[in-house]
């Protein structure tokens, strides 16, 4: 899905996308509805955003398998996602609890994109610091910082972008 199309035409592919989904219990079906929650997210549409969570959720219950490491990555960026939401309703421990969740199952990932490690430890630091926990969001930051320095192609001010 192209990040700049519009949001309405993105769901309207997801609907068709999820309605030709023949096994509901699959890695693409949850991958769908992932993406549908981010969506939600970026709208501001918390309710929708509640619903389809849930739905994933139930899903991992079911259809995850430890020992596939692409179920792995799909649970790492489920974690995440459903981190950003409990943000977005200002419950700072679950959030804190689900990016910290995400990068312990993101450490079981070889290769990993060190990119999306920076990415959650700049939302812990976020999460933190609306907490007051300005220590650990500091470290969270510097962390964030670590990760992005690692590639060439980022640098410190990629954070700021």
């Amino acid at each position: 899905m192209d990040e700049n199309s519009s949001h309405t035409d993105a769901l309207h592919l997801l609907d068709l996308a999820e309605e030709m989904c023949e096994d509901e219990t699959s890695r693409i079906y949850s991958f769908l509805l992932n993406t549908r929650v981010c969506i939600y997210l970026d709208r501001n549409d918390l309710a929708s955003c509640q619903n389809v969570q849930d739905k994933v959720m139930q899903l991992q219950k079911v259809a995850f398998n430890a020992a596939d490491t692409k179920d792995r990555e799909l649970r790492a960026n489920q974690l995440h996602n459903s981190g950003n939401f409990a943000c977005a309703m200002g419950s700072w421990d679950t959030a804190i609890k689900n990016y910290t969740a995400s990068n312990a199952m993101k450490a079981t990932i070889p290769q990993f994109s060190i990119q999306k490690y920076g990415r959650t430890h700049l939302c812990l630091g976020r999460a933190y610091y609306f907490k007051g926990d300005w220590n650990s969001a500091r470290e969270h930051y510097r962390q964030a910082e670590q990760f992005f320095n690692q590639e060439l192609r980022h640098s410190s001010t990629w954070i700021a972008q």
